[in-house]
């Protein structure tokens, strides 16, 4: 039996369907595992910001402006590297960095955490090959660590 081609309908099912075949044919590769083209030097972190939601929480398709209106506003990101002097020193009013969190002592505890950090910080970095997008910022523009990246709403 031949795969039918999907039509050019618009229906629901269809614009489904492109959807989820495009998302398989443009995974991004996971930056911890398949390795990472850069080192950040000092007390600097890589950050990847959480992606702009697709569906509505009523199950509505967010249109694609909404999306890049969104990914401005996101503040919550997963760790990816972190320098070797990320948690040592002190701030300026003398706290120990390696006091940031419980349990987050050395910069490789860091890493693959997610973490929410100040609006409008950071270097925006484009990786050329999968157009993806990455923040290089210090480890004191981090406000926290969190559990649950997906509990935090970022409004329009």
């Amino acid at each position: 039996m031949k795969a039918q081609p999907l039509s050019n309908s618009n229906s629901l099912v269809d614009r489904a369907a492109r959807r989820a075949l495009s998302d398989v044919a443009h995974q991004e590769p996971d930056l911890l595992v398949d390795g990472f083209p850069f080192t950040p030097g000092l007390w600097n972190i890589v950050v990847e910001p959480l992606k702009p939601r697709t569906m509505s929480d009523g199950g509505i398709e967010v249109v694609d402006v909404s999306q890049e209106a969104e990914s401005y506003q996101v503040t919550v990101g997963r760790v990816l590297k972190a320098g070797p002097s990320a948690l040592e020193g002190k701030t300026s009013s003398g706290i120990e960095l390696a006091n940031f969190a419980p349990g987050i002592r050395s910069p490789e505890d860091l890493i693959g955490k997610f973490v929410i950090y100040q609006c409008h910080v950071g270097q925006q970095l484009t990786i050329r090959r999968t157009d993806q997008k990455l923040k290089v910022m210090k480890i004191t523009d981090l406000l926290g660590v969190t559990d649950d990246p997906y509990a935090w709403k970022f409004y329009i």
